[in-house]
């Protein structure tokens, strides 16, 4: 029996519990006749096989043949395959909620086609009743797409009414004591730890005498060969390509499709050997593998791609965050951390014995700070049986955005400090990671003592009130100051929260800034996509452009077209490259508002362990990403001595995209860049300034004014002793 192959589900079980015996309706215009598969029992699963060419539907059939196409079941002399819609080929539910869904008449799971999706609906395109809740068949069935179009134009959004100072005030200091309290609870004893005790550690002295010869003996003479374990967006690609440092070879390890899609939106025609591996246990082995096992995987890896010089890794922090109430260390996602030491380890041995290498790799590894990190120090060991601890370093002390996270390395920053006991006369090009030392130290801001000017980084970058409207969107500052008191205005320096990955927290309280209207109200909102990316240290756009781009492709070729177009599959519109989301990820819909095709994708990402899925839209997903992402100049701080070992500057190059500046003191002039990119009259600068609490008519001087350059050059210096004076290294946050 010739006929029309359909595609299947998964797997034998899922096929036979949802495939129905006979057709869950028939069309009475049509003619009862079925599309088969052409050979009895065969299987075409979608996530894997091809449907015969032959036997694809597409336009070029005639459209009698159309006409008698039905939906599948199962028959006496084949089993028949339907087809699902993309949201339903990959399904997760479990058989307690698919038997809450079975049709008590067929036996057999509820379905409904998206016949009414459009005049001409496809009618042989389902959706499982347990995926989508519903348990009957209808003739008027509308799918999730059809009805988030029909919710965004029959319903208006919601928009956030203007709110009176007293709301702002009482936000502000709520979120500010939470901060402060899970400050002193969580990070008070890490943080008085090692603001001490690294320099103990004799690990920690070893490496850091071993990195400053590998820089005096300048070894490098070659472009490098990075290996990038949990790269996620390619953050350590942007810092690397951001110094001009040479790569030849990239190995990007990462399992969020997603992360992948924007890494490989971003770093693609740059003449480096991009590779991407899925799992950290392609290269290293998995759970029950021997260490045996684990070394035949890391030299296959470094015999086809390696030797290696550098590794960077970002392993998974859920059980590591004590923002996370169900953290625990015995969750196998907790053993990535530890691991990476291990590899580290295992790589010297065969580098050293296999190819002839004379040096260590440099290495980098990045998690949140924690209690008890002693354990996992010992993993990071060189000699010393007690290990290698990490540094400690804060995204505030070098952006807008806090971020204190640990960082194992061997690659220690030298302080500001101890580089100008060492060679005076030499121009410094890292920044200071001791606060109280580049608090305390008197330096020329001019740069006229010899000190490069990032050394100050420390002390003046802020987003305080004369920098809100440079780095965030036009007329929103932060909530911190329209309620600041003239004390605080004095000598605080605002910075924004951490920006965090998790559903629950990616739009939090502690992400608010305000916006002042007419009638000295305040709207509420907070911080958008490109701020983020702005207070991260990403060049602008590069998470949201990527992102764009693929929520488009999957809305309109993976959902919009197949259900408008009767016998089409999201394989006859999606790019091929992206057929593997199908297979990693799974879908949901909802309503979109003014802006066709009126209904968004949500995404879901890696399950990281959690039993429950979390969906994400375009600009949830892109917060998502930035906030599983590292603060840039913190890790271009650390990475700025690979500069210095190569004996050939020659070979440093500069990549398309990503020769630009920090927004920001002491990266580039505040001042001028205010004046070329804000285009404000002088009523509203008089009204937003009185609105916010900003009475210092210096940041924004009359043009007129004979005075306008001496109050900016007052104003600047203002700004320096403000952070001099500046007790505390904590700020405000919020």
């Amino acid at each position: 029996m010739n006929g029309l192959s359909f595609d299947s589900s998964d797997d034998e079980a899922d096929l036979k519990r949802n495939a129905p015996e006979s057709p869950p309706h028939k069309p009475a215009e049509k003619k009862q006749n079925v599309a088969t598969s052409p050979v009895k029992n065969e299987e075409i699963d979608p996530l894997k096989n091809d449907p015969p060419p032959s036997n694809e539907f597409d336009d070029s059939m005639s459209d009698v043949l159309k006409e008698e196409w039905l939906p599948a079941y199962f028959s006496d002399e084949c089993v028949i395959f339907p087809r699902y819609a993309i949201c339903c080929l990959k399904c997760n539910c479990t058989d307690a909620t698919v038997n809450r869904y079975i049709d008590p008449d067929w036996g057999v799971l509820v379905m409904n086609n998206c016949g009414n999706s459009a005049p001409e609906g496809n009618t042989y395109l389902y959706h499982r009743g347990c995926c989508h809740k519903f348990n009957e068949r209808h003739n008027d069935y509308l799918s999730p797409m059809t009805e988030a179009i029909l919710k965004s134009h029959t319903c208006e959004k919601k928009l956030e009414e203007a709110k009176p100072l007293s709301d702002i005030q009482r936000l502000y200091n709520s979120e500010r004591r939470k901060e402060v309290q899970r400050h002193n609870d969580d990070f008070r004893d890490v943080l008085d730890k090692w603001n001490w005790k690294i320099e103990t550690y004799p690990d920690y002295m070893t490496v850091k005498e071993q990195y400053h010869q590998r820089i005096e003996k300048k070894e490098l003479d070659h472009p490098l060969i990075v290996l990038d374990l949990f790269s996620g967006i390619g953050t350590a690609a942007v810092v690397l390509k951001k110094l001009k440092l040479p790569i030849a070879k990239m190995v990007h390890v990462e399992h969020d499709p997603v992360a992948v899609y924007v890494s490989k939106f971003n770093h693609k025609d740059d003449d480096i050997d991009h590779i991407y591996i899925e799992s950290f246990e392609d290269i290293y082995g998995g759970e029950n593998d021997t260490k045996t096992m684990c070394t035949k995987f890391l030299w296959k890896l470094i015999d086809e791609h390696g030797p290696f010089d550098l590794v960077v890794a970002g392993a998974p922090c859920q059980n590591y965050s004590e923002v996370n109430a169900y953290r625990s260390r015995e969750n196998y996602n907790a053993s990535y951390l530890p691991k990476v030491g291990l590899l580290i380890s295992d790589m010297n041995d065969l580098q050293f014995k296999r190819k002839n290498r004379e040096y260590p790799v440099l290495f980098m590894s990045e998690n949140v700070l924690f209690k008890d990190s002693d354990n996992v120090s010992t993993y990071y060991r060189q000699r010393d049986e007690h290990g290698l601890p990490p540094i400690q370093l804060d995204g505030k002390d070098f952006s807008p955005m806090a971020r204190n996270r640990f960082y194992w390395t061997n690659m220690p920053p030298t302080t500001r400090t101890e580089k100008e006991e060492e060679n005076k006369e030499t121009e410094s090009d890292t920044i200071a990671t001791n606060v109280d030392a580049a608090n305390d130290a008197d330096t020329d801001p001019t740069n006229e003592t010899g000190v490069h000017k990032t050394d100050l980084v420390t002390t003046t970058v802020a987003t305080d009130l004369a920098t809100p409207r440079l780095l965030l969107d036009d007329g929103w500052v932060m909530a911190a100051s329209v309620v600041a008191t003239e004390r605080e205005e004095g000598h605080m320096t605002w910075k924004a929260n951490t920006s965090m990955a998790s559903r629950t927290r990616i739009d939090d309280e502690r992400m608010t800034k305000v916006k002042p209207t007419e009638d000295g109200r305040y709207l509420k909102s907070t911080y958008s996509v490109k701020e983020r990316e702005i207070m991260m240290g990403l060049p602008e756009g590069y998470v949201s452009k990527a992102m764009k781009e693929l929520f488009r492709e999957i809305a309109q070729n993976g959902f919009l077209y197949p259900e408008m177009n009767l016998g089409k599959t999201y394989k006859s519109y999606l790019d091929r490259s992206l057929w593997h989301f199908v297979k990693k990820c799974n879908f949901k819909v909802k309503e979109k508002y003014g802006e066709a095709p009126f209904f968004q994708v949500m995404i879901s990402a890696p399950a990281e362990g959690r039993k429950v899925l979390s969906y994400y839209d375009e600009e949830e997903y892109c917060k998502h990403l930035i906030g599983n992402g590292w603060s840039v100049p913190v890790v271009e701080h650390i990475f700025k001595g690979i500069r210095e070992m190569y004996r050939t500057p020659a070979l440093f190059r500069t990549y398309d995209g990503f020769d630009y500046e920090y927004p920001w003191p002491p990266y580039s002039d505040i001042e001028k860049t205010n004046a070329e990119s804000v285009d404000v009259d002088a009523s509203d600068d008089t009204t937003t300034n009185s609105e916010v609490g900003n009475t210092n008519e210096a940041n924004h001087p009359d043009p007129e004014d004979a005075n306008a350059e001496e109050n900016t050059e007052n104003e600047k210096n203002l700004q320096v002793e403000k952070a001099k004076s500046d007790d505390s290294s904590e700020g405000d946050w919020i």
